[in-house]
């Protein structure tokens, strides 16, 4: 999926079939949630399944723009 995103040798595939957004943001999503809790440990703040769902639908969000070139 990410080859899909990020190589162009996948334009055809990257326009025709966007199903591949969401496995690319949910992937960055758990990446983003696993980086921030590592790297703050105690003085994080606790995210939730909220935060964790309001950042996949900005990822995704952005994703697709991106494909329609905003």
């Amino acid at each position: 999926e990410q080859a899909i995103w990020l190589d162009d040798k996948y334009a055809d595939v990257r326009d025709e079939d966007t199903a591949w957004v969401e496995t690319v943001a949910e992937s960055f999503t758990d990446w983003f949630m696993r980086s921030y809790a590592y790297l703050l440990k105690e003085q994080q703040v606790k995210l939730g399944d909220g935060e964790h769902n309001a950042l996949h639908k900005e990822i995704s969000e952005f994703v697709r723009n991106e494909l329609r070139g905003l």
